[in-house]
């Protein structure tokens, strides 16, 4: 959210706090319940849960909420969006899942 106030894209703080803050909260949700045994695939489930929601937020937010504010938003603008945004969750599902084992290893988790 930070960024886009920095960035000038002011129309898209108030979405990326919500998607984000849902992302968060649902990766979390799966990572308590461990679904798995291993903690491996637990980590790789919610963070893979985490990229599917930011990736379905921004699209949803993009093709019906911000094109109430700004007029090049809508369902085509989204689609456009959308291998971007499936990217972005991607690459923050690798960095995550290698961070999440790194703190696992580490022992740190437990402080957390």
């Amino acid at each position: 959210m930070l960024a886009d106030l920095l960035g000038g894209y002011f129309y898209f703080a108030p979405l990326t706090f919500v998607v984000k803050g849902i992302e968060g909260y649902l990766a979390g949700r799966v990572m308590e319940r461990k679904p798995f045994g291993s903690d491996l695939k637990n980590i790789i489930l919610s963070v893979t849960t985490g990229a599917i929601v930011l990736a379905a937020g921004y699209f949803l937010g993009e093709a019906f909420i911000l094109k109430l504010f700004v007029k090049s938003f809508g369902y085509a603008a989204a689609l456009a969006e959308l291998p971007l945004n499936i990217l972005q969750g991607a690459i923050s599902a690798v960095v995550a899942c290698l961070i999440a084992v790194i703190l696992k290893k580490t022992g740190v988790d437990r402080y957390i």
